[in-house]
This record gives structure tokens, C-alpha cells and sequence, in this order.
């Protein structure tokens, strides 16, 4: 579609499903990984692939073939993984990922973005915040879960009495702190909360004198949306 993409992630993606991706998977990046990816491929990832190749063979008017030299596998905040992709991106996607990535290496790929990337290029950028009532990645806190009951954690648990815990890695910032990383290299368009409100309710006064150190911008920020442009 005269588009030219590239995908970059830290995991070994999985395509066809076949046992040799699995094995490449769990060596490159462990037995979870591996496991996850599985359940993650033939439960979710393989109907929506097939609904993209059936949308890309109607728009294109014969069979699409995927490129998989277009997705990149390896540390996003390292020089070498982005000599990979051949030409100064104009736009630069990441959609609930940065949460993820390590304080240290997200400020080393930031300040790469903004020498790589073209002149007034644009990142979009979806951030699960920490501070959010659904910023520690419990199931039961998924925003489509907010409002069920018979949760085993309180809202906002992470920051109170954090007894329980995602099996991901989170890097625990606030949405200040991406907000203050991102303006060193980049004019912030927009800083956004996705889901305004979204659980509002469970905010009380007790709660918010508890967590007194954050403010409403912190506690409701949950899926946050910001664009940048590169100055």
C-alpha cells in the first residue's frame, strides 16, 4: 500500500506456528515467553492474522505475502538494531510497550529516536501509567474488568499495600516522568488519558489522602496517549 513499514520488538514474534518458532522463541527469550506466546498465538493472534490477510488480499486483489525481514527482533534502545531499518522513519508507533521498557534503556531510545528519525517525524506513543488504577497489569483491573466485582486486590493496590503483582516487567514511572523525558527531545502534541474517568468511582477520599503524593493528572491517567514531534 506504498507504506514502507518495519516492526520492532524485543520477542521473537511467532507467524505460522510451527514448532521451530517456538524453539527459536524460548532460546532467544525463555520458557514463559514461549508459553505465552503459544496460547497468545492460537487463541488471539491467529484469527486476527487471518482477518488482516484477508483484508490486505481484497485491497490488493490478489495474495498479500508477508515480509517477515520487516520485523525486527532485538533491544530497541541498541544502535545496531536500527541500522536494520534502511531509511529515517516519519512516523514512529508503540501502543502499551514503554510501560515495559526500563527507565535507563527508555531514555536511551528516546534520545535515539530523535536522531534517527526525519525532521518534524511524529511518535505516537500508548502508555499503560503506573500511577493508574490499572497501571500494576492485574487481569482483574483490564479496563474492560474495572467495574466487575469479586476482586481479590484494592483499587490503586500497587500503590498501597501491593500484595500482589503481574508476571511483566514494569518500570514503575510516572506520567510526569514520561512527560519530562519526552519534552528533552521532542514538542509534546498531546497528553491524553484515553479513558477519561475511568474508574473515578473508586477514588475516595480516604484513597486519595493515602496516596496524597500523586494528584488526579497521576491517579487517572491509566492509558495515556502522547504524540510527539521531533523539533
Amino acid at each position: 500500500m506504498s507504506v514502507n513499514v518495519f516492526g520492532l520488538d524485543l520477542d521473537q514474534p511467532v507467524i505460522a506456528g510451527s514448532l521451530s518458532e517456538f524453539v527459536r522463541i524460548f532460546r532467544q527469550n525463555g520458557w514463559l515467553r514461549a508459553v505465552k506466546s503459544f496460547f497468545r498465538h492460537f487463541l488471539f493472534d491467529r484469527p486476527a492474522q487471518q482477518d488482516l490477510s484477508d483484508f490486505l488480499d481484497s485491497t490488493f486483489g490478489s495474495k498479500f505475502t508477508f515480509d517477515q525481514s520487516r520485523l525486527v527482533v532485538g533491544n530497541a534502545s541498541s544502535e545496531a538494531v536500527w541500522e536494520r531499518i534502511p531509511f529515517k522513519p516519519e512516523v514512529v508507533f508503540s501502543f502499551r510497550v514503554l510501560e515495559h521498557v526500563p527507565p535507563h534503556d527508555l531514555s536511551i531510545l528516546v534520545e535515539r529516536l530523535a536522531i534517527i528519525l526525519s525532521k518534524n517525524a511524529i511518535a505516537y506513543f500508548v502508555i499503560t501509567v503506573h500511577t493508574g488504577l490499572i497501571g500494576n497489569h492485574l487481569t482483574e483491573w483490564y479496563p474492560h474488568r474495572v467495574y466487575q466485582a469479586g476482586k481479590k486486590s484494592e483499587p490503586w493496590e500497587h500503590l498501597r499495600k501491593n500484595r500482589y503483582s503481574a508476571d511483566t516487567y514494569l518500570n514503575g514511572m510516572t506520567r510526569r516522568a514520561y512527560a519530562a523525558l519526552f519534552s528533552q527531545h521532542f514538542e509534546i502534541l498531546v497528553d491524553e488519558e484515553l479513558n477519561p474517568k475511568l474508574g473515578e468511582e473508586y477514588l475516595t477520599a480516604d484513597i486519595e489522602s493515602e496516596l496524597s503524593e500523586f494528584d488526579r493528572y497521576e491517579l487517572l491517567s491509566n492509558d495515556v496517549l502522547f504524540v510527539l514531534r521531533k523539533n
